[in-house]
């Protein structure tokens, strides 16, 4: 192998050698000078050297001057690509955005105090009782909190509204269903009729003026039409299909408790 490779460089060496006197012989008549191309005064190698291409881009096509060789421009962004970047939106909003219509902290524990307030309409927590005019106590038609004796459970309900609490309550050889409402008890016979009426609360209107739940006792035995005995602690009072009883404190003489009970 080394005999062939020396070989081909000797014939390549005849080559280059008989081409270069047959130059020298051309130009001889002209008496010019034949230039000897040097890695120095090589325009190739001066544009390989100056300019930072890649050494591919430093190969010269055949009959392509070096000048016309230059560096790859710079690609600038299409506007497609621009306009892609312009329309990107921010993935993360910005912290400091003002925040409309947010109450304070204040005004949040005022707006629940205010709520809480509106659905508790009583002290107790539960719906204060209906108002009714009041009127002079009537013996042929006795009634307590517009409920007279003998109404009907769809009646009571209509004037009472809901039923809170309702429970059996013995009465001799009978029982009596009560039934709790807003401010006022009504006890029902067997067949649904009301017999027995009381206040439950002091914010219950009686229906009668001059009786009521924290009334003073001179005033209930006013209404009643009965003396008041300094040492009373009970007014009843007679009337059709029944009687009022009105209980007294014995220290404030204040009326503890209003009943309308139907006799048998």
């Amino acid at each position: 192998m080394s005999r062939k490779i020396k070989a081909m460089a000797a014939v390549l060496h005849a080559s280059l050698l008989a081409a270069l006197l047959s130059a020298c012989s051309h130009s001889s008549g002209d008496n010019a000078k034949v230039p000897v191309a040097s890695p120095a005064n090589s325009p190739k190698t001066e544009l390989a050297m100056g300019t930072d291409a890649p050494p591919s881009a430093s190969r010269q096509p055949d009959g392509i001057a070096s000048e016309e060789i230059l560096s790859p421009p710079l690609l600038s962004p299409s506007p497609v690509e621009e306009d892609k970047d312009k329309n990107v939106a921010p993935t993360q909003p910005a912290i400091d955005a003002p925040k409309k219509n947010r109450p304070s902290e204040g005004d949040s524990e005022a707006l629940s105090s205010s709520a809480s307030a509106a659905s508790q309409p009583s002290s107790d927590g539960e719906q204060a009782p209906k108002p009714i005019p009041e009127s002079e106590l009537d013996t042929e038609n006795p009634q307590l909190a517009g409920i007279r004796l003998g109404a009907s459970e769809a009646d009571v309900k209509k004037r009472l509204g809901a039923v809170r609490a309702e429970y059996d309550l013995p009465d001799g050889g009978t029982v009596i269903h009560m039934k709790d409402y807003a401010g006022v008890t009504v006890g029902f016979s067997g067949n649904g009729y009301a017999v027995y009426i009381e206040l439950t609360d002091s914010a219950a209107s009686s229906g009668l003026k001059g009786i009521g739940l924290g009334a003073s006792g001179q005033e209930a035995a006013d209404a009643l039409g009965l003396p008041l005995d300094p040492d009373a602690l009970l007014l009843l009072l007679e009337v059709s299909g029944g009687q009022y009883k009105i209980d007294l404190d014995p220290d404030t003489r204040e009326t503890l408790s209003v009943k309308l009970i139907g006799l048998p």
